[in-house]
């Protein structure tokens, strides 16, 4: 995980960034969660196949959080590895807007 690594206000669209590589080229599966709560729930909010990437989160589709976390865990069809945001972000959204 590269951004958001936590400390963002973030809302409308946000460019998740990861860098993943397998040592023997293997394609990756990357799933891309949100929890709302600092961990407790997580919701996929994406999945994608790709070694390296940026995926735009329409924030305004998930819950507001003033403790949100991001999470990517990556699959490269044996084995599974996952990265965090290092802190928390708060997610606002004017929902008044959707």
């Amino acid at each position: 995980m590269i951004t958001p690594d936590g400390g963002e206000n973030l809302s409308g669209v946000t460019t998740i960034n990861w860098m993943a590589e397998d040592p023997d080229g293997d394609e990756l599966t990357v799933y891309i969660d949100y929890s709302p709560d600092g961990g407790t729930i997580w919701w996929t909010i994406e999945s994608v196949i790709s070694n390296t990437g940026l995926y735009d989160w329409s924030t305004h589709l998930n819950a507001n959080s003033q403790i949100g976390l991001l999470r990517i865990i990556v699959f490269d069809g044996f084995e599974y590895h996952s990265d965090f945001s290092k802190e928390t972000f708060e997610v606002l959204n004017d929902r008044s807007l959707v």
